[in-house]
């Protein structure tokens, strides 16, 4: 957020990081961004633009096996809070970048395979803007300049990328 900051400016645009760590789209995954304080104060914040970048911890098999027939709706349900807001804001949605670790249960192949292209299908649904993070990266979690050795976390440099690509949707 501070890098999109930078490059949109500070004359037109106020960007908010209402992001938390770890936490998931589905509502019975093991830790739901839907009940934290961050998603309250995201609505009440009344944007005119609103990015959710959501699915990676998803992702882990302990989530997704039990609950991701319920993403596709859970993630609609999200959208459709943001929409029922005055003014409206104009909703944007994120493909997964790539990453991988073994160690938490994310897989590269479900990220591209599997929960991508149920967030594909919420965008093509909803009619909201997609923004293809995973091609940004050409699919490559493994580049340390852009990735942390958890091979999930972007770096600065990664961040710069996922920013710069934020900016050229929005403003087209």
């Amino acid at each position: 957020p501070s890098q999109l900051q930078t490059l949109l400016g500070t004359t037109n645009w106020t960007i908010s990081n209402f992001g938390v760590s770890a936490r998931t789209m589905l509502k019975k995954g093991d830790r739901p961004y839907w009940n934290e304080a961050a998603y309250t104060n995201a609505l009440a914040s009344k944007p005119n633009f609103v990015m959710i970048e959501l699915g990676t911890n998803d992702a882990k098999t302990t989530n997704w096996t039990p609950y991701g027939s319920q993403f596709v709706a859970d993630y609609k349900a999200m959208i459709q809070s943001f929409r029922n807001l005055s003014p409206k804001p104009e909703v944007w949605i994120g493909l997964l970048p790539p990453g991988e670790n073994i160690g938490w249960t994310i897989y590269s192949n479900y990220i591209k395979d599997t929960v991508n292209v149920k967030i594909k299908q919420v965008a093509i649904e909803t009619g909201v803007g997609l923004i293809d993070m995973y091609t940004a990266f050409n699919g490559d979690w493994t580049n340390r300049t852009y990735f942390n050795a958890d091979g999930i976390h972007p770096t600065v440099a990664g961040a710069a990328i996922i920013a710069q690509k934020v900016k050229e949707m929005i403003i087209m």
